[in-house]
Order: C-alpha cells, then sequence, then structure tokens
C-alpha cells in the first residue's frame, strides 16, 4: 500500500509539472504572437524604406525638369528681349511696320501674360514639390533612424527568439523525458490498480466470508449455550460417576499394591534363575575346559611314556657301548644321566588347577 502512495503521489506532481509546462506552452505561443504583431509595423517601416529609392528617382527627375525648365526660361527671356530691341528698331524703322509689330506685340504679350502665369504656376508648383523635398528628406531621415533602431531592435528580439527557442527546445526535451515518466507512470499505475482492483475483490470476498462466519459463530454460539445446558446436566451425571469411580480406584490402587508386591517377589525369582542359568553356564564351561584339559593330560601322558621309552632304549644302548668300552659306569652316573634326559613334566601343577577347577 505504501508504494500505491508514492506511485499515485508521483503521478499528481508530474501531472502538475505537465500542468506548468501547458501555461509555458501558452505563454511561449502569445509571445511569438507578440512577436509577430511587432513585426508586422516593422514590415510596412521596411516597404516605406525600400520605397525611399523610388522616391529620390522621382526627386531627380523633378531636379531634372526643374533645369530644363528654367533654361527654357532664360532662354525665353533672352528671346523677349531680343524682341523687345527688334521693336525698338522696328519702331525707328517706320511707321508702316508699326502696326504689324503692335499686332505681334498685343500677340507677344499675350503669350508672355499665358507663359508669365504658367511660370507663376510651376514656382508654386516648385515651391510645394520643394517643401515636399524637405518633408521627404526629414522623413527619410527619420524613417533612417527608425530603421537602425527597428534593426537593433530586431538583433535584440532575434536573440530573444534564439534564447525562447533554446528554452523551447529544452521544454520539449523535458516534457519528452516527463511525458515517458508518465507513460511509466502510468503503467505503473494501470499494474497497481489492477493489484488494488485484485486486492479490492478480495477484501470484499473476505467480507462476505466474515459474514458467514460470524451468522456461524451467531449460530455457533447459540448452538453452544444449548450445550452447556446439556453439559451442565451431565456434569451432575459425572460427579456422581466421578465419586464411584474414586472409590473404585482406591480399591484398584489396593489391587495394584498387592500386585505390585507379587511382581517384585516374582522379579526377584526371576533374577535368581538367570543368576542360578548363568551360572550353570559358566559351571558348563569350566566341564568342558576340564575335559580338554583332561584330553590334553592324556596326550602328555602318552608323550611322556614314549619318550621314557626312547630313553631306556638309548639308556640300553649306553650300557651296551659302555660295556663294549669296558668302563663300567657307577649308579649315580646312571641316575644323572636319566634325570637330564627325562623331560620336566608338570603333572603336579595341572592337577592342581583341575582340582581349582573342581572347586569353583
Amino acid at each position: 500500500m505504501e508504494n500505491v502512495s508514492d506511485t499515485l503521489s508521483q503521478s499528481e506532481d508530474l501531472e502538475g509539472q505537465m500542468k506548468q509546462m501547458t501555461v509555458l506552452r501558452t505563454e511561449y505561443a502569445q509571445l511569438k504572437s507578440q512577436m509577430g504583431n511587432s513585426e508586422e509595423p516593422k514590415t510596412q517601416q521596411l516597404n516605406s524604406i525600400a520605397e525611399v529609392p523610388q522616391v529620390v528617382e522621382k526627386r531627380v527627375n523633378l531636379k531634372e525638369k526643374l533645369v530644363t525648365f528654367f533654361k527654357s526660361r532664360s532662354s525665353h527671356k533672352s528671346s523677349s528681349s531680343k524682341s523687345d530691341n527688334s521693336e525698338q528698331t522696328h519702331n525707328e524703322a517706320g511707321p508702316s511696320e508699326a502696326s504689324s509689330g503692335k499686332t505681334q506685340n498685343s500677340s507677344l504679350e499675350s503669350e508672355l501674360e499665358m507663359a508669365r502665369s504658367h511660370i507663376e504656376d510651376l514656382k508654386l508648383q516648385l515651391e510645394s514639390q520643394e517643401a515636399e523635398m524637405v518633408k521627404m528628406l526629414d522623413e527619410n531621415r527619420k524613417l533612417s533612424l527608425e530603421n537602425e533602431q527597428i534593426r537593433a531592435d530586431l538583433i535584440f528580439k532575434q536573440n530573444d527568439v534564439n534564447i525562447l527557442s533554446q528554452a523551447h527546445s529544452e521544454i520539449d526535451n523535458d516534457l519528452k523525458t516527463k511525458e515517458e515518466e508518465l507513460d511509466k507512470l502510468k503503467i505503473e499505475h494501470q499494474n497497481v490498480k489492477g493489484e488494488l482492483e485484485f486486492k479490492v475483490k478480495m477484501i470484499n470476498q473476505m467480507v462476505v466470508e466474515m459474514d458467514q462466519l460470524q451468522a456461524d459463530k451467531s449460530n455457533l454460539l447459540t448452538e453452544i449455550q444449548t450445550l452447556r445446558g446439556n453439559v451442565d446436566e451431565r456434569l451432575v451425571v459425572l460427579q456422581n460417576d466421578n465419586e464411584n469411580l474414586q472409590e473404585e480406584v482406591k480399591r484398584a490402587n489396593e489391587e495394584l499394591g498387592r500386585i505390585q508386591k507379587q511382581m517384585e517377589q516374582a522379579v526377584v525369582e526371576l533374577r535368581h534363575q538367570r543368576e542360578k542359568a548363568s551360572l550353570e553356564g559358566k559351571i558348563s564351561i569350566i566341564h568342558n575346559h576340564n575335559r580338554a584339559l583332561m584330553s590334553e593330560r592324556v596326550s602328555l601322558e602318552s608323550e611322556n611314556s614314549s619318550l621314557k621309552r626312547q630313553l631306556e632304549e638309548m639308556l640300553q644302548q649306553t650300557h651296551q657301548t659302555s660295556s663294549e668300552m669296558s668302563q663300567p659306569m657307577d649308579a649315580e652316573q646312571t641316575f644323572d644321566l636319566e634325570e637330564e634326559f627325562t623331560p620336566k613334566n608338570n603333572t603336579t601343577e595341572d592337577s592342581g588347577e583341575l582340582e581349582h577347577t573342581d572347586k569353583n
């Protein structure tokens, strides 16, 4: 159960971290959208900056037009001065030509008035265009400054974007690792959940069995109570029987005492019988040993008799040899020879041993 609680706590912690990561993702998306919105006016400004060379071309064309206009104006002034001089000469030339000159002068004056009005219009246009050019130059300067500021801001914000992209990649990696951990924890959670469900089933079965046991217990208690009544009745009967049995036991103890005495006497008699049987066995062994000794004694006596015969034969041969050598021997010497050649028999010792065994 402790392992289950630990896994559940870990899963809750990881779910909280995932929620934090989703919040960070939404903030990052909002920052990106803000960056995009902030970049839109910059693109407009950049487009206006891109239009500057077109404006400059327009200005150059206007300058060229003005130059050509002023050149034409100067040539027109020179022509007008020449025309005045020609009028003076023409007036000096004669009155016949005066009428034709007046008509020409009137037409020229009308043309001059038209040209002057046109020139004034052109001057007004030039002044307005010069004012516009000044405004355009001021705007160009302002736009160049703003462009530099925008470029600096763009560089700064590009660095911010790079940092944010790195942070985003790190966040993605952390999210992947934590998602893998979450998957593992989900698998463990499912396993633990299955184990818990199995244990819950077992517990429910145990509860059912406990209920059955409780019912059996109540039934047993009722049976025990009924049995107690029967047992009390039987105890009274048994007490009476016990008193009778105690008297019978006393009698049986007395009889057992008598029987024990008889058994002790019988044991003593059996011991005497066993000792007697052992003594009889030992005596039979001793008799057998004595018989063997007697047979050995007979064999030894037969050997002694044979040796005595041999000695007698040898003595006879020695007597013969001595008689032949004519050196008669004394009786003592012959006795000494008999003692030397006769074997020493332990007949007395054997007889003493036999007597000792018989006594035993």
